[in-house]
């Protein structure tokens, strides 16, 4: 059921890059368990996390925080009744969004 969640998560993510925008983005994704913490709490420090890390949110949706930051997205997932959060960084540098995701993980 993960693997569903993620699969499909990363694939709307992908879709809603313009294809004229970009050859091919980078994408960067990484999860962690949820020791019984609630979905408020996950939303509350997802959103600290992309903030402290310079990106700005364009809004929020009922299980995730967003934020961008020049060419890069960023999305953090929560699924506190599945037990984990997930973390995703898209945009034209792999090497960008690797530092950007785990920076986003660790702020967390």
């Amino acid at each position: 059921m993960q693997r569903l969640i993620v699969g499909t998560f990363c694939a709307a993510l992908f879709a809603s890059f313009p294809a004229a925008a970009q050859n091919h983005p980078f994408i960067t994704t990484d999860w962690a368990d949820l020791d019984n913490m609630s979905q408020e709490d996950c939303l509350n420090r997802a959103e600290h996390a992309i903030a402290q890390n310079g990106f700005k949110s364009p809004g929020t949706t009922k299980n995730s925080r967003h934020g961008y930051r020049g060419q890069y997205t960023t999305a953090v997932r929560c699924a506190a009744d599945k037990g984990f959060v997930f973390f995703i960084v898209a945009g034209p540098d792999g090497d960008l969004t690797e530092k950007y995701e785990i920076s986003i993980k660790n702020a967390f």
